[in-house]
């Protein structure tokens, strides 16, 4: 044994040899552990896609899905109950028959004068009390003086109102006798401390054409 070989030097040989076997050995368990996982990740891959494509065979694909290789699933619709023709479907019919029916009417384009009526429902206090004739010409004065339509004379009865209508067209006499009716309507409901409609009905409308008709 040389002076250099000594018993120390030939330990930490030994030692240095043992840290590579061990060294190596891990490194191989490291490299078959991450072989697994792929492994195991690839099968799972293979039959998640073989159950989906199941699924989509069970529930049918779209109508463009085989063209484009996509996979759709045309699940069932789910009722509901909104929508679409059944039994109570609509407006709810009112009880009673409607005092004007509701006939589409005459229709003009040149400024023409019109008589309007508009019929009080029956729980509406009598329109000439004082108090109610007030509000009722106060309605006027406010809302029945437009460019295009104005209230030119007007009649209070009791249990409806007739008015004259200076209007350029259908749309121009609706507006005007809207805005009339909808501010009468909320001051006899604030004065008679009542809540609802006030009007029986849409209001009727008769083009006069001739001076004799406007007498």
């Amino acid at each position: 044994m040389s002076r250099s070989d000594s018993p120390t030097d030939l330990r930490n040989i030994h030692v240095i040899s043992m840290s590579g076997v061990f060294l190596s050995g891990t490194i191989g368990i490291l490299i078959r552990a991450d072989v697994i996982f792929f492994e195991l990740l690839g099968a799972v891959v293979v039959e998640f896609l073989v159950d989906n494509d199941s699924i989509a065979e069970s529930y049918g694909r779209g109508e463009g899905d085989e063209k484009n290789g996509a996979v759709g699933l045309a699940l069932p619709v789910p009722k509901c109950g909104h929508g679409g023709a059944r039994k109570g479907a609509g407006r709810k019919k009112r009880a009673g028959k409607a005092s004007d029916p509701h006939r589409e009417r005459e229709r003009f384009e040149t400024r023409l004068p019109v008589q309007v009526t508009l019929k009080m429902r029956p729980d509406v206090v009598n329109l000439r009390r004082a108090d109610v004739f007030e509000k009722i010409e106060a309605s006027l004065r406010t809302g029945a003086q437009r460019d295009d339509a104005k209230v030119c004379d007007f009649t209070v009865l009791g249990d409806h109102l007739h008015f004259i209508v200076d209007a350029a067209n259908n749309k121009a006499l609706t507006s005007v006798v809207s805005s009339v009716a909808i501010r009468i309507a909320k001051r006899i409901n604030k004065l008679s401390g009542r809540k609802g409609r006030v009007f029986n009905d849409r209001f009727h409308a008769r083009v006069l054409r001739s001076p004799s008709e406007v007498r």
